[in-house]
């Protein structure tokens, strides 16, 4: 399997825009890893997405250009 980064910044080779996708966790694990994301302000900032039975079936590249355009007002 191959991976791919998307939306590389030019300068430094990392990504402008940070996803973290999680599945298989309930309501409550979700929101304290979201809890715990926002109270360590040494982590990168990242949009943190749930997998969804639509989401399951697209191409992850596809579904973090998607998650990255929503956060940016649909651009």
């Amino acid at each position: 399997m191959a991976f791919e980064k998307i939306d590389m910044d030019d300068t430094s080779g990392e990504l402008k825009d940070k996803v973290i996708l999680l599945h298989g966790f309930s309501g409550k694990q979700v929101a304290a890893f979201v809890d715990c994301c926002k109270a360590n302000p040494n982590l990168p900032k990242a949009h943190v997405a749930v997998v969804t039975p639509v989401s399951r079936v697209k191409r992850v590249k596809d579904v973090v250009r998607e998650i990255v355009q929503d956060a940016q007002g649909g651009r």
